[in-house]
């Protein structure tokens, strides 16, 4: 029997074990696009065109080893007990929104009242 105050609850045994079979489902799907993911960012390579001695030279470089890169050429201008952990700080918190992005699409939308 369903109670009334429990808008959520399944009507039946089969209707709750496909949403927890979906929930499963779900959770697996987002644990292996965030592993992709972050697979990607630190092993992964993109091309990268730079100017070499008057000519476009353009190689693969890996995405983690970019961002090094940036860390070691901020400016030296501001202070860099300042600069460099706001810069690396930016870096984690994009990483981890799309992580977070990944979930939340995945995460099925309410029903709607009509």
């Amino acid at each position: 029997m369903v109670d009334a105050s429990h808008p959520d609850q399944p009507a039946d045994a089969a209707g709750a074990t496909n949403q927890h079979q979906w929930r499963r489902a779900s959770n697996l799907v987002w644990l292996g696009v965030s592993l992709a993911f972050l697979a990607f960012i630190f092993f992964g390579s993109v091309p990268a065109r730079t100017w070499q001695l008057g000519s476009l030279h353009i190689d693969s470089k890996s995405i983690a080893g970019i961002w090094a890169v940036q860390v070691d050429r901020l400016p030296d201008q501001f202070p860099d007990w300042f600069i460099v952990p706001l810069f690396v700080g930016a870096m984690v918190v994009f990483v981890a929104g799309v992580v977070y992005g990944f979930r939340l699409l995945l995460v099925p939308d309410p029903p709607h009242a009509d």
